[in-house]
């Protein structure tokens, strides 16, 4: 099974943007360093638990539809895939193409400056589902313990996938994503994936 960019988003792979490009908008890599999810050329992440795999930002840049996104490669195994991530004013996007869906995706995965409860969707309809992202600030300011390592300044974020089909709506997934400020996705706790551990990073 492929593991793609940064975010498991309930067993859709999102592996690589398809969307329209303008003309490059630089920004610098710099201005990610003290956030939630450092996009530094060079910064790498590796993960271990129920799939094993890395992350590393590469330093290219791509503009889509008028947006400045940092690309990372994901190497799992022999597969290597492709994303994109950006951030603004405290909001936190990822974006690529869902085979499952036959269309590009992006979503907002973090927002690191609204108050805990806070709640945000995004609807996609495919397949004759329709499919909500429920996005909620679970926790802030937490201490989150990793494979013995401590880490502070933790935001939790619940992620749940609701899908409705012929009048009927159920939560198909749940999961936990952990953040740790100048670090990144620290933990990933999925009903449907199982867990998933940062073993190492290096953030240049």
């Amino acid at each position: 099974m492929k593991i793609s960019h940064y975010f498991f988003i309930v067993g859709i792979l999102i592996v690589s943007a398809c969307s329209k490009n303008d003309e490059p908008v630089l920004v610098s890599a710099e201005s990610t360093k003290n956030s939630y999810l450092p996009l530094t050329p060079g910064s790498k992440w590796q993960y271990t638990g129920a799939y094993n795999y890395s992350i590393e930002v590469t330093g290219n840049q791509k503009t889509i539809d008028g947006k400045p996104f940092f690309e990372t490669k994901t190497i799992n195994g022999t597969n290597v895939t492709t994303g994109y991530a950006r951030i603004e004013n405290g909001i936190y996007y990822n974006r690529g193409y869902v085979p499952q869906l036959g269309q590009d995706l992006e979503l907002i995965i973090l927002k690191d400056n609204v108050a805990v409860g806070t709640t945000w969707e995004k609807l996609i309809t495919a397949n004759n589902l329709l499919t909500t992202y429920r996005f909620t600030i679970d926790g802030t300011n937490l201490s989150q313990t990793v494979l013995g390592k401590n880490y502070t300044k933790v935001i939790r974020v619940k992620l749940q996938t609701i899908i409705s089909y012929l009048g009927s709506t159920y939560t198909y997934s749940t999961q936990y994503v952990y953040y740790a400020y100048g670090v990144g996705v620290i933990q990933t706790d999925s009903d449907l994936l199982g867990l998933i551990n940062l073993n190492s990073y290096t953030i240049k």
